[in-house]
């Protein structure tokens, strides 16, 4: 059995949202992938009037998923 570990998380806030990997490789990983949104080493950021694509989410936790 796996120790329960967040897959991934969302934060909004009045400045925009952010997508949370809970992983330090996860968005270098996909730095291409990612080009025109903010990030910090742990979050990706994205206005909510321009979100994330769904093929966009999945690669992120699908590579999440595969890391762990």
């Amino acid at each position: 059995m796996f120790p329960r570990q967040p897959v991934a998380g969302f934060s909004a806030t009045a400045k925009g949202c952010s997508y949370l990997p809970f992983s330090g490789s996860v968005l270098s990983s996909l730095a291409g992938d990612l080009e025109g949104y903010g990030q910090t080493k742990g979050s990706l950021h994205f206005d909510p009037a321009d979100p994330l694509t769904t093929t966009l989410v999945r690669k992120l936790i699908r590579s999440r998923i595969a890391e762990r």
